[in-house]
This record gives structure tokens, C-alpha cells and sequence, in this order.
């Protein structure tokens, strides 16, 4: 490409290739061509600068690692992510830790809050049917005789030998020659957490995925744990996305003590948990909630772990919840973006995202009170309720992803972050705020209250 004159001559193409049919998009600002080199033939378009087109959303599509990844595309051994997924739900205890309730209580806790969670942050798209087999599977052995160090966390956990035994405990009485993936529950009153199990289990001619929930020992035994979040987790690890929270716990510790009158705050953000923390005033009204007892009095607490539950656009992203048409891929110096919430995107931008290099993007979002932001329905063991606070505050989430970050290693992290995921506040930017990313400055230019617009700036 050359000025009129003859100056200002640039190569809009690279590399030791043959080059061929050259075209300009109708507004004169793109450029198409082919290459041509051995028996590979490809088609490229550039910006009229030789940059990469401004709105193009594949440059914001970052390779990832090849197992669980923050990247693209999703690994081939996952499960489909826009279909219909079947789930087997397996119920199994021990000889030394049997079950003193019914498996339907125990599915109450849980699956109720999986299917309606997982089809709801999907726009739909995804469709969970859960065919549980309701009793109790008696293990042949004592739990610790399955036990094993999980690879991820290093914890000691219930292993995949359990959830192998649960599937031929129940034989003939589950066909799973139609099943997609096997959860096992263990009995939640003495266990918690979940895990992903893998995949290449064959059973009646099905290759299956396998989860469990309840794969850790309880200190001391309880009530029932509600577990549909950690069950809806565990799924996504079969579809393939990874682990956004340290596995590491030192690489979020705070250093020294909490400044007087303050506590530390952790957020919890989306379904695959990315995770940052702040100090916050003991008594910061954004915290209070209100606990009702039995007997109708009330008294007041202030939360320090907010899980704020709607999954994240990058996630959705990944699993083709949301379209290009609802992704702005940013090439350009400036842009105006106006996003609608993702908990509730219609047919709106849900995510902005800025190319930084070939496996980081900088990513923004919009958070409001809805969907699973509102809150969490809390019941204590002595029968007290509260919802427990959530997203605290409306605004803008701002955040870096780097694909080939293996998960449990921090591929996302929020802006802001000082490097040991603390932050100054809760992040998330209000009207006026801004933060300077990479090079890039994003401004909170308006909200309506409906949407916020965001200026980028390189």
C-alpha cells in the first residue's frame, strides 16, 4: 500500500508466501487476501493500516492449553456444551460413614440448584437432564480405602476408585448406554467439595465423564451441605473449562496484619471461582445482612466471602453461550462500548474484549443485581436465615485472561490486582471510574441503569 505519490510504501502481508487476489472491503478499510505456500491455502484480512480488522471477534480467541483450558477452542475430549447433557446421579456411603437420611433428601440439597443454575447461565442453550438412582450404593470398603491426594489441590480426597465401584454397584439397574457423565454423591453431612474425575470410562458401550461431589472428609459431621454449585463446577471441568482460584492458597495471602477496624474480604466471581480479596471497615454497610431466628427475633452480620455466582462472559465465551454479535473485540486506539448486563444480555454486547498479544485479552463486563448476583439464601445448622451478600455493588468488572496459564494458576485475574489477588476495593468501576490496564484506559462514561458504556483508550 502506497500513498498517492508513491510514498509511504507498506507490506500489508507476511512471511515467504505467494500471495494472490487482493480486494478491498467496500468502505476502503479492510483488505482481503490469499496465500499460498506448499498445500496450505488460507484467506487473511487486514485493517487498511495492517492491523488486524477492528471488530473481527476470532483475534480475541486465544489459543489455550491442551487439557482444561481459559482458551480456544475447548478441549476435544470435553462434552458438548449446547445440547442436551444427561447426567447419572449415583448415591454411595460407607461401612464406617452410612447414611442416616434418604437419597431424596440429599438430592433436594443439590440438584434442584445444578439443573436450574446451569441452563439459566446459559441463556438456554444447555439443557441438564438428571437421571439419579435413588438409594444408597454401600461401599465395600471403608472411605479412607479410597482415598488418594487429588493432583489439583494436593488435598487428601475420596478418588475416582469410588465413583468406579458406585458404577458397578448399580450394575443393571442404570443403563448409562445413553448418559453423558457420572456424578457420585457421597453423603453431605460428612462430606464436602468435588472433584473432577476424567474421562474413557466405558459402560454399556458409552465412553462416560466422571465427577463427584463430597469427595473430602467434614471435620465434624453436620447438616446437610448444599452442593449444586460445586456439582455445576465439577460439570464444567467435563466440558472443559478450567480452574480460575489458586491451587496455591500462599499465592493469595495477605502480608501482615489487618489495618485496625478492618477485615478481609474475599469475592468469589463466576462458576469456575476467580478470586480476589480486599480489606473492608468491620462494620461497611455494603456487608451487613440481616439473620432471622426461630423464635422471630433478628441480629445483624457483616460477610467477609462473597460469591458472586453469575458466570463470567469469558466463560460463556468459551462455551458459545454468548455470539460474535455479542462479543466487541477492540483493535482499535479508541472505542465506545455500551454493555448490557451478561446476567441478562438479550441481544445486547455483553463483553468487551482488547487483544493484548497472541494469549492475552483484556476483558469487561457488566455486573447488576440480577440472576444469580442477588444474593445467597443462607440457613444455619441451628435453623437462622439470611442471603448472604453477593455482587455488593452494580458497575463494570474489568479483568486479564491469559490462556496459557494452566488452570489453578491464575489464567484470569481482576485489574488491579497487586499481585497477590488483593485489591483496593470491591472492583468493580462505577460511573466516572476508570483503570489503566496493559496501555489501555477504560472509563465508566454512562449508566442508565440498564447498561453501562465504556470508553477504551489506548
Amino acid at each position: 500500500m502506497v500513498n498517492a505519490d508513491g510514498s509511504g510504501k507498506m507490506k500489508l502481508s507476511r512471511g515467504d508466501v505467494q500471495e494472490r487476489w487482493p480486494a478491498w472491503s467496500p468502505d476502503g478499510q479492510r483488505l482481503l487476501f490469499q496465500t499460498i505456500k506448499g498445500d496450505q491455502w488460507q484467506i487473511f484480512v487486514s485493517g487498511a493500516k495492517g492491523e488486524p480488522s477492528g471488530d473481527h471477534a476470532a483475534q480475541c480467541r486465544p489459543f489455550g492449553t491442551s487439557s482444561t483450558t481459559a482458551g480456544f477452542p475447548l478441549p476435544g475430549w470435553g462434552l458438548p456444551s449446547i445440547r442436551t447433557m444427561r447426567v447419572a446421579v449415583l448415591f454411595m456411603d460407607f461401612p464406617d460413614v452410612p447414611a442416616n437420611h434418604s437419597t431424596h433428601e440429599e438430592a433436594t440439597v443439590g440438584l434442584p440448584y445444578l439443573e436450574s443454575y446451569l441452563e439459566t447461565v446459559s441463556y438456554g442453550k444447555l439443557d441438564v437432564e438428571l437421571v439419579a438412582h435413588h438409594e444408597w450404593l454401600r461401599a465395600e470398603h471403608e472411605h479412607q480405602h479410597y482415598n488418594s491426594v487429588i493432583a489439583a489441590t494436593g488435598r487428601i480426597g475420596i478418588s475416582r476408585d469410588a465413583s468406579l465401584h458406585a458404577i458397578e454397584l448399580a450394575g443393571d439397574q442404570v443403563d448409562f448406554s445413553n448418559i453423558d457423565v457420572v456424578l457420585t454423591v457421597f453423603p453431605s453431612t460428612h462430606f464436602f467439595s468435588g472433584v473432577h474425575l476424567g474421562t474413557a470410562v466405558t459402560q454399556d458401550g458409552r465412553t462416560l465423564s466422571l465427577a463427584s461431589v463430597g469427595n473430602v472428609k467434614r471435620p465434624e459431621p453436620g447438616g446437610l451441605f448444599a452442593w449444586g454449585f460445586n456439582a455445576a463446577h465439577e460439570l464444567m471441568h467435563a466440558v472443559g473449562l478450567t480452574d480460575l482460584y489458586p491451587f496455591d492458597a500462599s499465592l493469595h495471602e495477605a502480608t501482615g496484619a489487618a489495618p485496625r477496624g478492618k477485615s478481609r474480604v474475599d469475592v468469589w466471581w463466576g462458576l469456575m471461582l476467580m478470586r480476589s480479596w480486599f480489606f473492608a471497615d468491620s462494620t461497611d454497610s455494603r456487608l451487613r445482612h440481616t439473620w432471622r431466628h426461630g423464635d422471630g427475633q433478628t441480629t445483624s452480620g457483616y460477610g467477609n466471602n462473597l460469591d458472586i455466582a453469575e458466570m463470567l462472559a469469558w466463560s460463556r465465551w468459551q462455551l458459545g453461550w454468548l455470539t460474535e454479535s455479542q462479543v466487541r473485540c477492540i483493535n482499535e486506539p479508541a472505542a465506545t462500548v455500551t454493555l448490557s448486563p451478561v446476567a441478562q444480555p438479550g441481544n445486547g454486547v455483553a463483553m468487551a474484549a482488547v487483544p493484548l498479544n497472541s494469549h492475552e485479552v483484556i476483558v469487561i463486563e457488566s455486573r447488576r443485581m440480577l440472576g444469580f448476583d442477588r444474593g445467597v439464601r443462607f440457613t444455619a445448622p441451628e435453623g437462622a436465615t439470611t442471603t448472604l451478600p453477593a455482587l455488593i455493588t452494580e458497575g463494570v468488572l474489568v479483568y486479564t485472561v491469559d490462556s496459557v496459564i494452566r488452570g489453578g494458576h491464575l489464567p484470569l485475574k481482576v485489574a488491579g490486582d497487586s499481585g497477590n489477588g488483593r485489591v483496593d476495593d470491591f472492583p468493580v468501576l462505577h460511573l466516572g471510574d476508570s483503570v489503566t490496564v496493559a496501555g489501555y484506559t477504560i472509563t465508566v462514561a454512562a449508566d442508565d441503569g440498564d447498561t453501562h458504556t465504556v470508553t477504551i483508550t489506548r
